[in-house]
């Protein structure tokens, strides 16, 4: 992830006596400077702007006086259509100790996902109902994340993840005024957005302006901790389980992580498929009512399928957001039952086995490029029961470490059919290379583009364009393999597999390089869109596939 900073300083009327000074602090840190104006009369407007010039600072005007969290939400949708991955909030009273802003941004680049906040250290000279009052909202937010995990809710001084904190500001009403800090704090908590607190020092400087309405400010953050409670409520069950579960995941020795997983074995064995499948479903309508982005994801799929069906008078299946994640939650169980080895080649079509078999008597390697379709995880209970199918998985991040240890406790059998790849080089394809030399296969994934496989090939799917990786497509040029798609599917209690060779029929030189990629990208893309048409049920990509591209 490449990180790129910004910093954002929203300012209204008075506060601009205090803008030089802030300005004159920040830029010896050499990071791109942007204020938002939040509406100020020509009196203080004129002099904000003539700041601005002065420190070349990037100057967004707010037509109307919106409030704090107006002005800041203005500025992180700009910075991060700007390009910017990270943009630091800090405020334009000039009470924070601006020397900690060097530990904020060291402890951001550190950890890219996570909200970097301030935690007030304060002298004698904060008002008592400032300090009392900030205890009261600290005890609100503990209630509404049922989590001592966040330290302070109030300060304004920050680093923040902008693609994580601009969705959640698009999904979900976060408060304009005072109320900001706290409200999208506790949100991005709920959205799975974890932080981190380092302590700040912080004053109150005699004669100082504040714009926080005594009356107004007050009702705004008690509206504000009432719908946070009735959020946390509706999200009760989601919220244990990432206390009691996903929080401790990191802190649970791999041991334990092993025993949670042979738990879940334990009570799909115990209580059999049917209890299972209730519980399945339960979750599956949880996460339709509030998995908002999931959600709006299965919603963008649906309808582009529809319409492609639609429009080449294709008939359509038909298929709702719950049952795209239903189906979803079910290939999850039948990953469990893989690495138990419950799943075996009887429980296949037997032809597509037949066929199977039929692409190893050769003894030659070969190339297979997956995607996000179905569950190539039934590759493994083939590969078990066929010692003469010798598979590579490729895996193209780092995160999978810690689940490929749990998988070895399971099946320790695993660890020589994993590779994982931290970036694509000569010496990858040099071991990939020996491997297809000895008759072995590779597998990988080509419908999502990851930080480390950026550079993209544009492909058609369902009438629009998506961009695909250009790693794998890369390697079907450079190695002396046939290319394969293959897709293992659910076709009702039995299991699927299609594989069909898309080799391009072009002389392998460098003149060709592109067109032998671009032939693979498309070919591929094309066998994904028929599958997606057999069955759109099966398709596993949970977010705004094509928005993004």
């Amino acid at each position: 992830m490449k990180v790129k900073f910004c910093l954002i300083i929203p300012c209204y009327e008075a506060h601009a006596k205090n803008l030089d000074a802030t300005l004159g602090t920040l830029k010896d840190f050499h990071i791109d400077l942007i204020v938002v104006d939040d509406g100020s009369s020509s009196q203080y407007a004129n002099k904000i702007q003539s700041i601005c010039e002065k420190f070349n600072a990037s100057l967004i005007i707010n037509k109307k006086n919106g409030g704090k969290g107006s002005a800041l939400k203005l500025g992180f949708k700009f910075a991060l259509k700007s390009g910017y991955s990270h943009a630091l909030q800090v405020d334009a009273d000039g009470q924070h100790d601006i020397s900690s802003l060097e530990s904020i941004i060291k402890t951001s680049k550190e950890y890219p996902n996570t909200l970097i906040s301030g935690r007030p250290v304060y002298d004698e000279s904060i008002p008592k109902k400032r300090l009392y009052g900030r205890y009261l909202t600290h005890v609100w937010v503990w209630i509404e994340t049922l989590s001592f995990s966040l330290k302070d809710s109030m300060c304004g001084f920050r680093s923040y993840p902008l693609q994580e904190t601009v969705k959640v500001i698009e999904n979900h009403f976060i408060g304009n005024h005072m109320d900001f800090d706290t409200d999208i704090m506790v949100k991005l908590y709920w959205s799975g957005v974890k932080s981190k607190f380092l302590p700040v020092r912080v004053v109150y400087p005699e004669g100082g302006e504040s714009y926080f309405r005594m009356f107004d400010d007050n009702v705004l953050i008690t509206k504000m901790h009432t719908r946070l409670v009735f959020g946390m409520i509706i999200r009760f069950p989601l919220l244990l389980f990432k206390k009691f579960y996903t929080d401790k995941w990191s802190r649970v020795p791999e041991k334990g992580v092993v025993s949670l997983i042979k738990l879940t074995s334990w009570i799909q064995d115990t209580f059999g498929e049917r209890l299972v499948h209730f519980v399945l479903k339960l979750i599956s309508m949880y996460y339709y009512l509030f998995a908002f982005n999931a959600r709006k994801g299965s919603s963008d799929f649906i309808r582009r399928y529809n319409d492609f069906c639609l429009q080449n008078n294709i008939k359509a299946q038909r298929i709702t957001i719950y049952g795209h994640i239903y189906s979803f939650a079910k290939m999850i169980l039948d990953k469990f039952s893989v690495w138990k080895g419950k799943i075996t080649f009887e429980h296949f079509n037997k032809e597509d086995v037949q066929n199977l078999h039929a692409v190893t008597e050769d003894g030659k390697g070969a190339l297979f490029i997956s995607s996000h379709y179905g569950n190539i995880e039934l590759i493994r209970a083939l590969g078990r029961d066929n010692k003469a199918l010798k598979y590579n998985a490729l895996i193209y991040t780092e995160n999978s470490q810690k689940m490929f240890r749990i998988l070895k406790e399971i099946d320790p059998e695993v660890e020589d059919r994993i590779i994982f790849v931290e970036k694509i080089g000569p010496d990858l394809g040099i071991k990939l290379q020996e491997k297809i030399s000895k008759g072995e296969w590779i597998f990988c994934m080509a419908d999502r583009v990851t930080a480390m496989s950026n550079r993209v090939i544009n492909a058609d799917l369902l009438g629009d364009k998506v961009s695909l990786p250009q790693g794998p497509l890369i390697m079907s040029y450079l190695l002396d393999a046939p290319v394969y798609t293959i897709h293992c599917y659910r076709e009702k209690d039995s299991f699927r597999l299609k594989i069909k060779d898309i080799t391009p029929d072009i002389e392998k030189k460098k003149s060709n390089r592109d067109l032998y990629m671009k032939s693979v990208a498309n070919s591929y893309a094309k066998e994904l869109q028929t599958m997606i048409i057999s069955d759109p049920k099966q398709w596993f990509n949970f977010y705004r596939y094509w928005k993004r591209m």
